[in-house]
């Protein structure tokens, strides 16, 4: 069963995350937009957490940023007692 609670908070934190990686690179959101494929606007509200992205989009950043995508997105408290299998 997929802890819902966990899922949220990871969903919560992925904004002010991708928003520390931008600053740590002195990179505008318009220069995220331009290495990515997106409008500025769309990473500005997910920073914000007005908007989540999509698969496609974190995929997108992870390779702009150079990082894994497990890295990009931060621990994993879903599997924080591990599979369940």
């Amino acid at each position: 069963m997929v802890n819902e609670k966990a899922v949220q908070q990871v969903l919560h934190d992925l904004g002010p995350r991708l928003k520390r990686f931008r600053m740590q690179r002195d990179w505008t959101l318009k220069e995220v937009g331009r290495r990515t494929g997106s409008c500025y606007s769309v990473w500005s509200r997910i920073e914000s957490g007005i908007r989540t992205p999509s698969l496609e989009q974190i995929l997108y950043l992870s390779a702009a940023h150079k990082l894994r995508l497990d890295y990009l997105i931060g621990p994993d408290p879903l599997w924080s007692k591990g599979p369940s299998w």
